[in-house]
């Protein structure tokens, strides 16, 4: 009765140690893992037991040169290349399994970087580890891994040659597995060294090579096995024999074809016992660590392979692939802001120090993170100290916490913290205000607290701190009448549009670089060809001046952005309509149409006894009227196919339920109340 608790004990330190969560990262293999392991150690192994026999030792080979990416030789790519808070070598690290801190393979200038300023000048170019009195553990923990320790790779003689520059640190180490890494691999799923391992462990291996479903086998190193199905080694595409490449592609054909990702599990001791029997490649240049794989399965050692099915992302060993790389970091944290809580807006470029599943986990937005990019943070968000908002909105029961900042902001029932308390992280803290700031925001309902500096803000419904001072503000409602502000020869429309209104939700060029930026460009000339010009004119001649107008509008750019960016959709069809009247000389190209509305309306509401009906009736048949838009495609071809769509649509709209019905709250206002004035708004013209 004890075992399946006893087993849940068991995974949670398993996944505590191994820094995994099972039914996340390794969901075909939890169980299976966690009985090889129970079986081999015991359920109540102590925890050191398991470190020592389960936590590999990672090597992660970050020694080379980049030329690929940069031919001068200058720029070292694995700490160079920034993302956010962590650079390349960062990323690739952060996960690896288990709790160790890694070996880290270096070259000579990056380990000059991290040595101490008295460091003997030839300690960079000594082969080995490098002594930790050495090393300045401050830049060793900013450019590589918090912890780690540092081997020197002189000379770039391959993946086998940074294994045997770490001999030491394995020697010295008592763990009974040791993983090699590639510092250059930024996007690798968590899943890939995650699988691997648990594989390793299923199968009892002595070593085990991570492979991978190719596009192409040519340049690859490719995995063979021996009758009874065992890895028998890897080999690069430039050392295997004609027969072997022409296998190779005819597995590819076959979609049997597997390649090397180089990610590697050894047992420790038979690793290093077997480091000096690899041969050199490439011109006798290059050590591979993967031949590795040979010598144990020609010394009778169990070898293994393991096939990672999803999909894996190239390095950063070109431009191309660190611009596609930062985009899908970008992807994936806004993917996994949405499922958090967060809208952030497609194009949002939200960067953390975290890794994204470690940050959501913490239940909330965070200490000391940006959002920034029309972040849309939902009900009930929490946003921790430290933080920066830009171009976001908050609403619904939300807290926003001390010393951050808010630039053009929107907040709606928000509590807002004041500035006086400790610090809540460790420094650094970059780029954040030591106390709580508003810029160019608006408050609804909301609560600021004292020691809040606000600027340029407007605030309504908002309860405010003894003593703020704010400048540029706006507070309260504009010239309530209520209040007898008096309102002289200011239009109606003034009290419900802001001066700086602007028609429509968003602009064509915040669209700009996503799927309906083309979409909708391409609707709007679509529409002007097929609909308005052969309404405007007869003429062949004149409907092919107008488009060519419009295409021209379309297409016109200012200093490299068109011009139909500033604009939003009904802005463009306003000058649109503008531009047809211009060309055709018919101002109203749908005056026909709208007649012919006016009438079926007028026959509609004899023949549905409109004059009878009382007002919720009524209220329902004009929500149903806004079906008619002669703009909307997918109506121009409901109404082809079917032309009694909106006589039947109207008559079914008395008897229907809203599912928002605000009908009471309307009758108590104006029908039952004393309203001072009524605005209407009128929308299309069939609804007149």
């Amino acid at each position: 009765m004890n075992a399946p608790a006893t087993r849940d004990g068991l995974q949670g330190r398993l996944e505590r140690l191994l820094r995994i969560q099972f039914p996340r990262d390794i969901p075909a293999f939890a169980d299976d893992v966690v009985l090889a392991i129970e079986e081999r150690l015991g359920p109540d192994a102590d925890d050191s037991t398991l470190r020592r026999m389960l936590c590999p030792l990672w090597v992660v080979l970050a020694g080379g040169r980049g030329t690929r990416i940069d031919r001068t030789g200058r720029l070292n790519k694995n700490l160079d290349i920034w993302f956010g808070a962590a650079n390349t070598l960062q990323l690739s690290i952060r996960h690896l399994v288990g709790d160790s801190p890694p070996v880290v393979v270096v070259n000579p200038d990056t380990a000059s970087r991290i040595l101490l300023p008295d460091a003997p000048r030839e300690a960079a170019d000594r082969p080995g580890v490098v002594a930790r009195d050495l090393v300045n553990a401050e830049a060793c923990d900013r450019y590589l891994a918090q912890g780690c320790v540092v081997a020197i790779q002189p000379v770039a003689n391959g993946t086998g040659g940074a294994l045997r520059a770490a001999r030491d640190a394995l020697a010295a180490s008592d763990t009974e597995l040791i993983g090699v890494a590639f510092g250059d691999e930024p996007f690798i799923d968590r899943r890939l060294p995650a699988e691997t391992w648990a594989t390793h462990v299923i199968a009892g291996a002595d070593a085990t090579l991570c492979g991978k479903r190719p596009d192409a086998v040519v340049d690859k190193g490719g995995l063979f096995f021996d009758d009874s199905g065992r890895l028998t080694c890897t080999k690069e595409w430039y050392d295997m024999t004609g027969d072997e490449q022409a296998t190779m592609r005819a597995a590819l054909a076959k979609g049997a074809a597997i390649t090397n990702t180089g990610f590697s599990i050894f047992r420790r001791e038979a690793a290093l016992e077997r480091l000096d029997r690899m041969w050199l490649h490439k011109g006798d240049t290059e050590y591979h660590h993967v031949d590795l794989f040979r010598l144990f399965h020609e010394d009778g050692l169990r070898t293994h392979a393991h096939v990672y099915e999803g999909g894996i992302r190239s390095g950063v060993n070109r431009w191309t692939n660190v611009l596609d790389g930062e985009e899908y970091l970008y992807a994936r944290v806004r993917e996994r802001l949405a499922q958090a809580g967060a809208r952030p807006h497609p194009d949002a470029q939200i960067t953390l120090d975290d890794d994204i599943e470690e940050f959501v986990a913490r239940d909330g937005m965070g200490v000391g993170c940006v959002l920034a990019g029309r972040v849309h943070l939902g009900a009930g968000a929490s946003v921790g100290p430290y933080c920066v908002l830009a171009n976001a909105t908050v609403t619904g029961d939300s807290h926003v916490g001390a010393r951050s900042r808010l630039t053009d902001t929107r907040l709606h029932n928000v509590a807002i913290a004041d500035s006086d308390c400790g610090p809540p992280v460790a420094e650094p803290i970059r780029e954040l205000a030591t106390v709580t700031e508003l810029s160019s925001s608006e408050l609804l309902n909301s609560v600021v607290s004292g020691g809040v500096r606000a600027t340029n803000v407007r605030a309504d419904a908002t309860v405010l701190p003894a003593n703020w001072t704010v400048d540029g503000a706006t507070l309260g409602i504009r010239r309530d009448p209520a209040l007898g502000m008096p309102y002289a020869d200011t239009p109606p429309l003034w009290e419900f549009v802001p001066e700086d209104y602007l028609p429509g939700a968003y602009t064509f060029g915040d669209m700009r670089g996503l799927p309906d930026w083309e979409a909708l460009r391409a609707h709007v000339s679509r529409m002007m060809r097929e609909e308005i010009a052969p309404r405007a004119t007869s003429s062949k001649y004149v409907r092919k001046l107008l488009m060519a107008s419009v295409d021209t509008l379309l297409a016109a750019q200012f200093e490299g952005r068109h011009v139909t960016d500033r604009m939003t959709p009904e802005e463009l069809w306003g000058g649109l309509y503008g531009l047809t009247g211009v060309v055709t000389g018919n101002g109203d190209p749908y005056a026909v149409d709208k007649r012919r509305d006016r009438d079926l309306a007028l026959t509609l509401a004899d023949d549905l006894g409109a004059a009878s009906r009382d007002w919720p009736e009524l209220l329902r048949l004009d929500v149903a009227a806004n079906l008619i838009d002669l703009t909307s495609v997918r109506m121009l071809e409901r109404m082809r196919s079917h032309p009694g769509f909106l006589a039947e649509s109207l008559a079914e709209a008395g008897s229907i339920t809203p599912a928002i019905d605000s009908t009471r709250r309307f009758m108590e206002r104006l029908t039952e109340g004393n309203p001072s004035r009524v605005l209407w708004l009128t929308d299309n013209d069939g609804e007149t």
